[in-house]
Formats: C-alpha cells, structure tokens, sequence
C-alpha cells in the first residue's frame, strides 16, 4: 500500500523537517534512487516506504500502522564506517528526543544499522549504511 493518506504525508515531512535539523551539515535526499557515491559531504536518504496493512484494526474503527522508513547512510569517503556511526547517533539522538514526532506518531523508534559494502569500481566498494526509522500510527 503506497503512502497516500494525508497524514501519513504529514508524518513524512515531519520526519523530513526533524532530519534535516538533526543532521546540520550532513547532505539529505528524499527517494534518491541513484547510486551511492562517495561525496565530499556525507548523505542521509530517506526513502518513504511501505505502511503495509494495519497491524491493528478495530471493526469499522481506526487503524494502526507500524511503517517501516528506510534509511541510507552513505559516508563522504571510503572506509567511513566511524562515520556511519556518528551519523546514526544523530538520527537516534533526534529520536529519543522527540519519540512522538510532535504528535504525528504513537511511537517512533530507530533500528540500528547495518554496514552494506556498495561497488563503486572493480576494486573499491563503499560501506553504506542501512537502518529504518519506524513510525507506529493509528488513522
């Protein structure tokens, strides 16, 4: 089910907004479908997701979402695993200060991140890194 409620678009560019201040210098994308490459200023994309089915629904009654965010964390250089790191602590930072994104969430959480190696040439391969803010919601 693709995210066509308005406020589930509500909830999106809240996670937008909070990002971009979380992350300062850091470079951020929405649904860059581009290749990751290494930059000269690392980049968080946020990809919008899948909402899926509600896990919870009530009879003619609302419904709650748990909808999965995927994150891509790509470093501005090669072997920046430390950084991917770094960045990831700023996202959780943001989280935990604010876990009901300014009432548009039940809940928001963060999953940790993974190290994906990315080829970028027949000898070099850039770790990004992958992680998924989840939003729970009801509508």
């Amino acid at each position: 089910m693709p995210v066509t409620a308005p406020r589930q678009l509500q909830i999106l560019e809240g996670l937008e907004a909070a990002l971009k201040s979380a992350l300062g210098d850091i470079e951020f994308a929405r649904n860059d479908f581009t290749a990751a490459d290494p930059a000269e200023v690392a980049r968080v994309n946020m990809f919008d997701g899948d909402p899926g089915p509600p896990v919870e629904e009530l009879l003619g009654g609302p419904k709650t979402y748990r909808h999965e965010i995927p994150l891509e964390i790509v470093p501005s250089r090669i072997g920046g695993v430390a950084e991917i790191h770094a960045i990831h602590g700023r996202v959780k930072a943001m989280v935990k200060a604010d876990r009901f994104l300014t009432g548009l969430v039940d809940f928001l959480d963060l999953s940790e991140v993974a190290s994906v190696p990315v080829p970028i040439s027949e000898a070099q391969a850039l770790e990004t890194g992958l992680a998924s803010l989840i939003a729970e919601y009801t509508l």
